[in-house]
């Protein structure tokens, strides 16, 4: 079993300024399980073989994962730390601004024929007062008063201005003699003549005569009105007629072709269609061939300027849910407004011309044939609107280029100790952006940089080349090196603990047609990276081994008078290594902690290194210490040997690792007995 204790130094926060503890931690303790027995390979000096091992950096450090190894021969340890950039979300701005619209429709529709407005009989002696009945030869006659018909319009109207209209009338003669019809004129209450035709032909007996029609143009007939006309006879040609109350001049008048001003009077039910068109794009450059909506309403404020309720229903022909045009549809009372609001939620649009979203609308009054109402040519229903807070979720067509101001920090500890300071090579830092757009429409970097901050105040940022990102695509951006040591330089003694974007970007700059969904983003991440080289390195790990030895061996141990156990220890890391052994009993009790034979702890100095900093060579101690008998006797108890290494480095200049660094340590003890000793 292996365990590990460190002792107290000075706090380093970053796993890899103590690259040599990490070392020592894993020297030993890569393994929990016992290997298989091996046994002794005996020499003739009787050595007894205890422990081989090579660790490298790379076995020590493949777990780390802000460690990267350059690829280019030398192995060099470097630092490489990623920083995710906040998503900026392209659905964010996948929108259609607020767009108002307003519609009204006026009442001119009240139009209404009304064939039976007036229908009368009037018998011959209405028309001829002083003609006798019976048989008998008549002569030419005339009605000096002329004669009246009133019309009674309560079944349609009490009073009625036109714009337009006609009254047509129709004369039918059942007279057996024939009648001469002159001067037909419109009679208002007071009696004065409003409209009149001439005509002035015979209508022969059981004729039917349709006369020009009177034009209503700009009139208002009220009830009770009257048409008046003068009435004459050529006689009956000398031919004996007889004359009764059956004969009579039919009166027809027909209302037609009305364009109604106003009207008081009773109204049946008007239907009123209309349609209308929303321009979506308006000057914004924006083209929906198709799109889904995620949220947003369509709201119409409805106005009913009649003096009579009216259902008001609209249909969307180009908006759809599951594949059927949306409708909706509210009644609104007489002289009132209310609000009618439509769910785009999940609604699929395809617009004409790819601007315009259409709507239907369709006005029908309530039934008033039963009371009368008043309504004028100039009512209507007005309805206001807008299109509030749309939301696609996807769309194809041409979105207009759209800026996305970005302001997005990372929190990112460098987790460096003052201890280490300085130990970077500045110099040779990098810094470059990896950026991808997800999205298949392009975005451009219009004016961006990467800023960093820090806990104390300071700064700085390095500037990014306009470009565009085409769309689903990764694009790499590297910084000039003289700006990443600026950069970082900013920040001395410190190191930025912030990293993000910071600028515009703009989405579709070119407006190109495509495709988008609201789950498109840009991504991407910020990487640092620079080789290590350490001006302080201190730490510890302990490993345990465990021995196994015979009985018959434990006895020949309490035997010997003396002997050595001897560690061979080759350094090629930049540190000194020190080492103190412990043999322990089966409950963990210390049974004998040997020194070197010079009364020194056991230790090997650094490896040396080169100009840059990296081991040249290793080099090689031998450690010897010397067991007496009481030494061995203690020994024959022992169970395992735990070791205590010890890392140290004070280079002037720094230290620096490559992952081929590495340190090996062989132990054996020189006796005369034999022993199985098995490693773990």
């Amino acid at each position: 079993m292996i365990s590990h204790s460190y002792q107290s130094k000075p706090p380093v926060a970053w796993a890899l300024a103590f690259t040599g503890i990490v070392l020592a931690a894993t020297l030993f303790g890569g393994c929990t399980e016992p290997l298989a027995p091996m046994l002794p390979e005996w020499d003739v000096d009787a050595n007894v073989p205890l422990i081989h091992q090579t660790y490298t950096m790379e076995d020590l450090l493949q777990e780390d994962d802000i460690i990267r190894i350059t690829q280019d021969g030398d192995q060099v340890l470097v630092v490489s730390q990623r920083y995710p950039l906040n998503s900026i979300s392209l659905g964010d701005h996948l929108r259609i601004d607020e767009v108002p619209f307003s519609a009204s429709e006026t009442f001119n529709a009240v139009r209404f024929d009304m064939p039976d407005y007036l229908d009368q009989r009037l018998n011959v002696f209405t028309l001829f007062p002083d003609l006798p009945r019976g048989e008998q030869v008549v002569a030419a006659v005339r009605n000096d008063l002329g004669v009246t018909v009133t019309m009674d319009t309560r079944e349609y109207f009490e009073e009625m201005t036109f714009a337009e209209g006609n009254l047509s009338l129709e004369f039918t003669n059942s007279v057996p003699v024939p009648l001469r019809i002159e001067a037909i004129r419109l009679v208002d209450l007071s009696g004065a003549t409003i409209e009149q035709i001439t005509y002035g032909g015979l209508v022969q007996p059981a004729q039917v005569v349709t006369l020009p029609a009177l034009d209503l143009d700009g009139l208002t007939l009220k009830n009770n009105m009257k048409l008046a006309f003068d009435i004459s006879s050529p006689g009956s040609s000398g031919a004996v007629v007889d004359l009764s109350s059956t004969h009579s001049l039919g009166v027809k008048g027909e209302v037609t072709e009305t364009d109604i001003l106003s009207m008081r009077g009773y109204l049946p039910s008007q239907d009123l269609r209309y349609n209308r068109a929303i321009d979506v794009a308006e000057d914004s450059g924006m083209r929906i061939k198709d799109a889904v909506v995620s949220g947003g309403t369509l709201q119409f404020t409805l106005k009913n300027h009649f003096s009579i309720g009216a259902q008001i229903s609209l249909t969307l022909p180009n908006t759809t849910k599951n594949g059927q045009p949306i409708t909706a549809s509210k009644h609104v009372s007489p002289k009132s407004t209310t609000t009618l609001t439509i769910d785009l939620d999940g609604a699929a649009l395809k617009l004409q011309n790819e601007t315009a979203l259409l709507y239907d609308a369709q006005i029908v009054t309530d039934d008033a044939s039963d009371h009368v109402v008043f309504v004028q040519k100039n009512d209507s229903v007005s309805m206001n609107g807008s299109l509030r807070n749309i939301t696609l979720s996807s769309m194809t067509g041409t979105l207009s280029p759209t800026a996305l101001s970005v302001r997005d920090l990372e929190r990112s500890d460098f987790n460096f100790d003052k201890t280490i300071a300085g130990s970077i090579q500045l110099e040779k830092a990098r810094m470059w952006a990896s950026i991808r757009n997800q999205a298949i429409l392009p975005v451009g970097i219009k004016d961006a940089r990467v800023l960093g901050k820090n806990t104390s105040g300071s700064s700085a940022n390095i500037n990014i080349i306009p470009m565009d990102l085409v769309g689903q695509s990764e694009t790499t951006i590297d910084f000039e090196n003289g700006q990443v040591v600026s950069f970082l330089n900013s920040f001395s003694p410190e190191y930025p603990d912030s990293l993000g974007l910071e600028g515009t970007f703009v989405l579709n700059p070119t407006g190109a047609y495509g495709s988008i969904s609201a789950s498109d983003s840009v991504v991407g991440d910020l990487f640092v990276e620079f080789p290590l080289r350490f001006t302080q390195i201190s730490g510890s790990i302990v490993d345990t081994v465990d021995m196994f030895i015979d009985e018959e061996t434990r006895d020949n141990l309490t035997e010997v008078n003396e002997g050595t156990l001897t560690f061979d220890v080759e350094n090629h890391l930049p540190t000194a290594v020190m080492i103190e052994p412990e043999f322990l009993d089966a409950q963990g009790r210390v049974l004998l902690a040997p020194m070197a034979s010079t009364g020194n702890p056991l230790s090997v100095g650094a490896a040396p290194v080169d100009g840059d900093g990296y081991v040249s060579r290793s080099v090689i101690e031998k450690v010897q210490m010397h067991f007496l008998s009481e030494d061995f006797a203690k020994l024959a108890q022992a169970v395992s040997i735990r070791f205590r290494i010890f890392f140290t480095a004070e280079e002037s200049a720094g230290a620096a690792f490559r992952t081929t660094d590495y340190v090996r340590i062989r132990g054996y003890a020189r006796l005369n007995i034999s022993s199985t000793i098995t490693e773990k």
